[in-house]
């Protein structure tokens, strides 16, 4: 606190100088005398005093409506006043006195003890109200500093909660969460768009009751145990019959709060159907990859086998040599569609060269190609129209129509040609050209058909038409990257048409 200010109010600048001298002498404060209590008023709005001694009797203002002013001022209203006056005789002047709040009334002459004793009661009292004030202000400051912290956690936690519920929300995940008295308080949209549950069905209601609903939905052929959702910490699988089939993958995480106990429980549920299919997808292309590869390996090393422990005269032998050539150009052609469509799909397309290339210089290379191959065979074109120019990889289109050429070459009665045509249309806004391959060959039911492109399927599996069965899936790869489709048509005895369509750069 810092040192204590008396202003002294006198018309007599005698009066304010001894009063001065004795108060400066005995008590370590801070004394200003004025003789004015209009000068008085000008002072105390400039200037902070702690306590005021004031005559009573004075000359334009005296004592009394000087302390009526202050008191109607808001800045000086509390400042505590002593009256020092001759006129102690008069009851009318205690009573004013009285009802203006002074704290004291001093009668003159002044007995100097009594004073410095009243001020010394009265310095002490202002201590200790200072230190309950100060103490208030601190206690104020921290008040508002836990109010400010307590409106900023809370604003936090508001803001954090509105994110996790934004990503429970949009999470493809099902989540459901249960209080410290087991019922539901919180289901996602993913856990009810896995279940076709409704929110209201559960939302307050008992744990069990979901777990009695869920156990409606299990599928029996893999599931005998229905009663799963425990109260401890755990991991497993269910089965959904309905509303359709799925495989979920279950978590149940009990939450704790800081002093140990539980506060509540989290279901978690992740839809693996699809990681599973793909996991079975994955096994059987092995499966089937390891047989495909088996069988040309295996004529290799028998036949072989055979020209290493036996000998043969040189016709054997060389009919020996070709089966082991050919097995050979099977095994190759094997592992390069195979290495192809890992490619393809590890890259999707981005090591393709893409350029404008004349569709109708395109298409007669690979048909003369394949003619080639299958010596005295044409293919028929019948074009409707202009041949348009195409943006693509001219080494992989020419790979697909040699591939789809090929096909009906070999799937064909041996006198047939092959027939060639050409159309157009329009898809979402964008021109195609669409090359068609129609032969006379065996045809498909409309169950192959439907499984046309599956890797290593091969309608006809007598064996007696060669192929790897990857031919058209690595077709609809390529296809598919030059933003084009894929149509095929056929019926058992009636042949195939496949139509190729791709984007028109220009005519």
């Amino acid at each position: 606190m810092e040192k204590f200010k008396i202003l002294i109010i006198d018309d007599i600048e005698q009066n304010i100088f001894a009063l001065t001298t004795v108060l400066e002498k005995n008590l370590n404060f801070k004394i200003k005398g004025i003789s004015s209590a209009i000068e008085a008023l000008s002072y105390i709005d400039q200037q902070a005093v702690d306590l005021i001694l004031c005559d009573v009797q004075m000359p334009n203002m005296d004592g009394f409506e000087f302390v009526s002013i202050i008191r109607l001022r808001k800045k000086t209203a509390n400042i505590p006043v002593m009256f020092v006056s001759a006129h102690h005789k008069e009851d009318a002047f205690f009573q004013r006195a009285r009802e203006l709040g002074t704290i004291d009334y001093i009668v003159k002459p002044i007995d100097e003890e009594k004073l410095l004793h009243r001020l010394n009661t009265y310095y002490t009292f202002a201590l200790r109200e200072h230190e309950k004030i100060k103490e208030l202000d601190t206690l104020n400051n921290k008040l508002s500093l836990n109010k400010l912290f307590s409106e900023s956690l809370e604003k936090k936690v508001k803001e954090r909660t509105r994110e996790l519920d934004s990503i429970l929300t949009l999470s493809p995940d099902g989540f459901v969460l249960e209080n410290v008295d087991n019922n539901i308080i919180y289901i996602n949209p993913a856990l009810l768009n896995m279940t076709g549950f409704t929110e209201e069905k559960f939302i307050g209601k008992s744990t069990a009751i979901f777990s009695d609903a869920m156990a409606s939905l299990y599928n029996s052929d893999f599931m005998k145990e229905t009663n799963i959702i425990r109260n401890e910490d755990c991991e497993y699988t269910i089965y959904l019959s309905r509303p359709k089939l799925r495989i979920i993958n279950c978590k149940q995480i009990i939450m704790y709060g800081l002093t140990g106990e539980k506060e509540g429980q989290v279901l978690y549920f992740r839809d693996i159907t699809h990681e599973k299919e793909v996991d079975k997808m994955k096994s059987d292309f092995l499966s089937t990859a390891a047989h495909e590869l088996r069988t040309p390996l295996a004529s290799i090393y028998g036949f072989s086998e055979l020209l290493m422990n036996r000998d043969y005269d040189k016709k054997t032998s060389s009919e020996i040599f070709e089966t082991i050539h050919r097995q050979s150009q099977n095994l190759k052609k094997l592992l390069d569609e195979l290495l192809d469509l890992s490619r393809i799909e590890a890259r999707a397309g981005k090591d393709f060269y893409m350029h404008n290339h004349s569709l109708e210089k395109l298409i007669k290379q690979s048909c003369d190609e394949v003619e080639g191959a299958f010596k005295g065979r044409k293919v028929d074109i019948q074009s409707t129209g202009l041949w348009p120019i195409i943006s693509c990889d001219i080494d992989k289109i020419r790979q697909v129509f040699n591939n789809l050429l090929s096909n009906s070459f070999k799937y064909s009665p041996e006198n047939e040609n092959v027939l060639l045509q050409t159309s157009e249309r329009e898809q979402n806004g964008i021109r195609h050209f669409g090359i068609s391959i129609i032969d006379k060959g065996i045809g498909m039911t409309p169950q192959q058909l439907s499984r046309i492109g599956e890797r290593f399927y091969r309608a006809d599996d007598s064996g007696v038409t060669p192929g790897t069965g990857l031919g058209v899936s690595l077709v609809k790869e390529i296809v598919s990257i030059h933003d084009g489709d894929v149509d095929f048509v056929s019926d058992i005895g009636a042949g195939m048409l496949v139509t190729v369509w791709l984007p028109i750069v220009s005519s």
